[in-house]
């Protein structure tokens, strides 16, 4: 499946939870999320510009993620498969019994909300998080099922360009001068 989103950046949240909220969006997650990157001892996952990603979401399930290469485009869209998982901790093992180490572990505090706006007889669904780290200020992302309702989305909630940003998570960390 195709990974179609923006990160919004360096924009007031509190404001912007409110329109979406306003918008419709319900709130399907709240809480603290561990988030593990690895790959093998040569890199070659993250040299192909891929992602394996672990998640913990506070009890017992977890989420194990594969993004592949960025498409070039103003908009961050990427290969992504999704598998949920029931067994943190098994999964780990395994996925360490197989030579993978891990490059990186960050917890956050997130925030999800859906929200579908009904044009006609069709329904856009948009799946939007707004992410808080401990080491730089929360941010948006905004996930569409293509480009068209994402830029639809972006002029409805009246998103300037510049807080518009089509980097990683990681992206943003070394954005902000951290790490």
């Amino acid at each position: 499946m195709k990974e179609i989103e923006v990160k919004i950046i360096n924009s007031n949240m509190k404001s912007f939870r409110k329109r979406i909220i306003e918008l419709g969006a319900k709130n399907i997650f709240k809480g603290k999320i561990l988030s593990i990157t690895l790959d093998y001892t040569d890199g070659c996952i993250k040299r192909k510009d891929s992602l394996l990603r672990l998640r913990s979401f506070g009890n017992d399930k977890c989420e194990l993620t594969f993004k592949g290469p960025k498409e070039t485009s103003q908009y961050k869209i990427r290969e992504e498969i999704n598998l949920e998982l029931k067994n943190f901790n098994d999964t780990m093992t395994l996925l360490k019994s197989i030579g993978l180490n891990v490059t990186s572990k960050i917890y956050k505090f997130r925030e999800s909300y859906l929200l579908e706006i009904k044009n006609g007889r069709k329904v856009s669904k948009y799946h939007i998080d707004i992410d808080k780290y401990k080491i730089m200020p929360e941010f948006a992302e905004i996930e569409a099922k293509n480009i068209k309702e994402l830029i639809c989305l972006i002029h409805l909630l009246k998103i300037p360009k510049d807080k518009i940003y089509n980097g990683s998570t990681q992206d943003i960390i070394k954005l902000y001068g951290i790490r």
